[in-house]
């Protein structure tokens, strides 16, 4: 299974799902043992024995105690270092038994909300201007707010379905997974199409810029209602999680290039 990133993974997809039981009990208690190592739990309890708790075992909290302040931090870490590898092969291992179920589920849930999108871009248009709607009928006006709702939702929804994704074999974790995720690539122009997923980016830029430019500079960030999914939809692109079953193939931002023999040529 993907070993990069796995716990921020991990994080992710336990953000939108609910976990097998097993593994959700060994992430909460690594992530107690985490809490308590970056305590003084020995130290704490000699203190309550002789304060509240009279009848504790002093002579072994004490012994204790000598253990827990006496090594140094670089062995530490280390020791922390080789638990919190062990205890992820562990958890790598529990995960894979349900890794492809967990992406179903989330792809299922992202094919719903890109079909909302859909059915609302085809009613209106969802980067209308408001004053437009006003003598749009009510079912327009509906599908208009919907549109952004639903593009607000795959955003969102985005970020768990592309972990998800990694940790069951689809990609390799780069970023660029996520359009062909996503998308049906089929027949779409490479250009075009990378150029609407970017979309997000593009406008968060020109809001930097006209930040930076200040009001008075005619300079005017773009915005856009539903973001890269309509303009994906734009393009006809069509809104989908990659089937489960359907081997994944990357779409990168440039055609590949034929492979050119190395020839070396004399003179």
């Amino acid at each position: 299974m993907y070993r990069n990133n796995f716990e921020r993974h991990m994080r992710l997809v336990a953000s939108a799902t609910t976990l097998p039981a097993e593994v959700t009990d060994l992430r909460a208690r690594y992530a107690e043992f985490r809490r308590i190592t970056e305590e003084t739990p020995i130290l704490d309890r000699i203190v309550e024995g002789l304060t509240t708790a009279p009848g504790a075992d002093l002579p072994a909290l004490w012994a204790g105690a000598l253990a827990e302040s006496g090594h140094s931090q670089p062995h530490r870490n280390d020791v922390l270092e080789a638990i919190r590898v062990r205890v992820n092969e562990h958890l790598r291992d529990l995960y894979s038994r349900c890794a492809g179920d967990v992406y179903r589920e989330l792809a299922q849930r992202f094919d719903t909300t890109a079909a909302e999108l859909t059915k609302a871009a085809q009613i209106t248009d969802p980067e209308a201007d408001a004053e437009s709607l006003i003598a749009a009928s009510e079912k327009q006006r509906r599908a208009w707010t919907a549109a952004a709702e639903h593009a607000a939702a795959l955003t969102q929804q985005l970020p768990a379905l592309g972990a998800a994704a990694t940790l069951a074999g689809l990609g390799d974790g780069d970023p660029d997974i996520l359009l062909p995720l996503c998308v049906d690539v089929t027949g779409q122009d490479r250009a075009a199409l990378w150029q609407a997923w970017d979309t997000d980016s593009t406008e968060e830029l020109s809001h930097r810029r006209a930040a930076a430019a200040g009001s008075n500079t005619g300079v005017i960030a773009l915005h856009s209602r539903t973001h890269r999914w309509g303009a994906l939809l734009a393009l006809g692109a069509p809104l989908r999680a990659h089937p489960a079953d359907r081997p994944f193939e990357v779409f990168p931002r440039r055609e590949p290039q034929p492979a050119v023999d190395n020839i070396q040529l004399y003179t």
